[in-house]
């Protein structure tokens, strides 16, 4: 059956039931809340399903950034190409994209949406992709431009309108325009202040700017809105860097060991920002107690993962922490044999060795990454972990006095 989504864009579905399960699928993605895979229900038959949703799956599978994720997004994308034969425009376009991310080529995947868009504007779960892609990839014209081009689409009174709006905000953000990012991104908050990707850009404007004691007023604030969504670790840590910087030191290893690092968070994005907090804090000689039980039993799993530099990079920093010199020399083994003289391998080896007090090794291979930082993906708040980092090893190496100069800048 040849439908619409409520945004009007082109669906092919068995039912309007199925249809509007969609929507609210894709809704819940956008604002993070929920469990966007049980509000589509059970998996039926491929027969029976349509092509969008065995591709929603992928895309949640996809989002996990594990090989084990990756083939089950392959074993969808097979499902639905031989149970559904030729597709419409809008069906091609995502599981072409879903394809091109499970095989890792996350660039072809983001081309592939954007030519989508530009035709199609209003397709709600492209735009969300596609910006999450360019972040995975450090592509910030993409963050921007795609969200940016689409905006025109949206009718002011729309209440989705404000999901765009939030998108480019943070688009604004990671491009250095802060007046115009503040703008988009407290509009889209008044349109809808449950929105954690708007209150997340917004924050990311004030972590940027030093306004380090409105940013944790602002979050502390906010809390009730965003905390129930399954993005809100990633601004409770927003949070912990804010009182970091205000010097409430106990208020962030608080953090740290209740809602960042809370049973059950395995998600990557989760895990980044338990290993992130504990970097920066033992950075600043900091005590905050061992890293999680649950969080090193993770990565302790995924030492032979090299589909992420930046989580690998979190994932040497946590471990490194934890004192198992085994399991980083895995991950180092693995890059060494996938990645051999390259980013990733300077930059996991720069914080394997400045762990090991072995400044000024560290200084030099970090050094020799610092250029080329941002095509790990990542924000640059996130990214200034690298920063700090080297800093650090700079200093207590006694190294060139003019980086160091370009570092505090």
């Amino acid at each position: 059956m040849k439908t619409h989504d409520r945004w009007g864009v082109a669906l092919i579905a068995p039912d309007e039931a199925l249809a509007s399960r969609f929507d609210e699928a894709v809704l819940e993605l956008c604002l993070m809340r929920g469990q966007p895979s049980h509000t589509l229900g059970e998996r039926e038959a491929s027969s029976n399903q349509c092509v969008l949703v065995e591709v929603f799956e992928s895309y949640l599978n996809l989002y996990a950034q594990t090989p084990e994720g990756n083939q089950l997004a392959r074993d969808r994308i097979a499902s639905a190409r031989a149970a559904h034969g030729s597709q419409e425009e809008r069906e091609r376009a995502h599981l072409e994209a879903a394809a091109h991310w499970s095989n890792g080529a996350l660039d072809r995947a983001l081309s592939t949406l954007r030519i989508w868009i530009d035709r199609e504007p209003r397709d709600l779960l492209a735009l969300r992709i596609a910006q999450d892609l360019a972040f995975f990839l450090g592509d910030q014209d993409s963050l921007l431009d795609i969200p940016e081009g689409a905006l025109g689409a949206w009718k002011d009174q729309e209440l989705e309108r404000g999901l765009v709006l939030g998108m480019v905000a943070f688009g604004l953000e990671e491009k250095g325009q802060y007046r115009q990012a503040e703008e988009y991104a407290r509009d889209a908050l008044t349109r809808d202040p449950t929105d954690p990707w708007s209150t997340h850009a917004l924050t990311h404007v004030m972590e940027m700017e030093g306004r380090s004691i409105e940013g944790a007023a602002f979050l502390r604030s906010s809390a009730p809105h965003w905390s129930p969504s399954f993005f809100a670790s990633h601004n409770w840590w927003h949070l912990a860097l804010f009182l970091i910087e205000i010097d409430e030191f106990d208020g962030a290893v608080e953090l740290l060991h209740g809602p960042i690092s809370a049973p059950g968070h395995e998600a990557w994005f989760e895990i980044v920002n338990q290993a992130s907090l504990l970097w920066r804090l033992w950075l600043l000689d900091v005590d905050a107690g061992p890293p999680a039980p649950g969080l090193l039993q993770v990565l302790k799993k995924r030492t032979n993962e090299t589909l992420s530099i930046f989580n690998s990079l979190h994932a040497v920093a946590a471990l490194s922490l934890a004192g198992d010199t085994d399991a980083v020399e895995e991950i180092l083994a693995t890059y060494e044999t996938h990645d051999s003289g390259g980013l990733g391998l300077d930059l996991l080896q720069g914080f394997a060795e400045f762990a090991h007090a072995q400044w000024s090794d560290a200084s030099l291979r970090l050094s020799n990454a610092l250029s080329s930082t941002r095509s790990i993906g990542g924000s640059t708040a996130q990214r200034d972990l690298i920063d700090q980092t080297l800093l650090l090893s700079l200093c207590r190496s006694g190294g060139s006095r003019g980086l160091i100069n370009e570092l505090v800048a």
